[in-house]
């Protein structure tokens, strides 16, 4: 089954979170999304792509892991205010770490299918998110997410992206 990326993905991050315009929005039309005519579905190519030209057009200074990890957090923001965003949004202020964290494979479902979103506990206060089927940048990107969705819950977490295999990622996360 191929992975593919929701519309909400692109909804959030573009539609409502950045806003392209101009060299940014053409090179994004160019990669397979044209925020004028959006699809419901993505090839998580494509996803991945448009992560690369958003983060040279955003965060152009940035070293580009930190650039991920920075879109992830502007990603969340616009995501939260999609239709599907919304009821993640309205349970966030009463989820602890942990149970943020247990939920994060459901929540990363919401907008990716195709994909595995494995949490293994290795403390009571420590887990990693596997997703070997979601390349680079993806750790970095997922980071951000957490980053910012524990500010969001009052709370913080030490959070290492990582690379999973050849061609996946994980999220070393411990509160």
């Amino acid at each position: 089954m191929p992975v593919i990326a929701k519309h909400s993905m692109f909804d959030g991050m573009f539609a409502v979170a950045l806003k392209p315009e101009g060299a940014f929005r053409d090179e994004l039309k160019t990669a397979g999304f044209d925020l004028a005519k959006p699809l419901p579905e993505y090839p998580y190519a494509v996803w991945r792509a448009c992560l690369v030209i958003a983060a040279r057009h955003v965060f152009p200074h940035e070293p580009q892991d930190r650039a991920f990890w920075l879109l992830g957090e502007r990603f969340i923001e616009g995501y939260l205010d999609t239709m599907i965003g919304k009821l993640i949004a309205a349970a966030l202020p009463f989820l602890s770490p942990k149970t943020l964290v247990q939920r994060s494979p459901r929540f990363c479902s919401t907008g990716v299918s195709g994909a595995t979103f494995d949490l293994q506990w290795l403390g009571e206060q420590e887990a990693l998110l596997r997703m070997p089927e979601l390349p680079y940048p993806n750790q970095h990107f997922t980071a951000g997410v957490v980053a910012k969705c524990m500010t969001l819950i009052k709370s913080s977490m030490d959070l290492d992206p990582q690379p999973l295999g050849a061609g996946g990622s994980q999220l070393h996360m411990k509160w």
